[in-house]
């Protein structure tokens, strides 16, 4: 990719002053394309890559406000619902809570969900999911499901 936008660099640079303006034009946003590509690679590697998505199968016991990830006791990310927000995720949507670079290795992935809960009174839940980066993409889903049994909700982590 690198060789390519010099190559497309000196390309520009031989160009002769009376060059056809739209030849120009074109090769100048392919080389915005190419430079924007290598520097996403280079900020986030793609062997390195953590993506982590929201799923949600509930609506009856929780309704969600908040949820909260932290990756090895640190914190990651944190997202707030509106109420048009949990129709979408309760309607079968996927909201990205996460995506950035970590490094290969065993790591602990806290989830922390707030919302009302049953009997209308504040609740929140935590789990906590142990797994192995190996290189390569990885994305996690946390799904966030009604537990009738035991009428509250409970969240899984499990790869996506």
């Amino acid at each position: 990719m690198l060789r390519r936008c010099l190559a497309a660099v000196l390309a520009l640079a031989a160009l002769p002053v009376a060059a056809d303006e739209a030849d120009l034009e074109r090769r100048l946003l392919q080389l915005e394309r190419d430079l924007a590509r290598l520097e996403a690679d280079l900020a986030a590697p793609p062997d390195a890559r953590l993506g982590v998505y929201l799923e949600v199968d509930t609506g009856v016991l929780l309704d969600l406000q908040a949820v909260t990830l932290e990756l090895d006791g640190h914190p990651l990310a944190a997202t707030l619902y509106r109420s048009n927000e949990n129709d979408a995720l309760e309607r079968g949507g996927v909201d990205r809570l996460y995506l950035g670079t970590i490094d290969p290795g065993e790591h602990r992935l806290t989830v922390i969900v707030t919302g009302i809960g049953p009997h209308r009174r504040p609740y929140r839940l935590g789990h906590a999911h142990t797994f192995r980066k190996a290189p390569g993409p990885l994305n996690l889903v946390v799904r966030l499901a009604d537990d009738g049994r035991r009428l509250q909700p409970r969240i899984e982590v499990r790869p996506w």
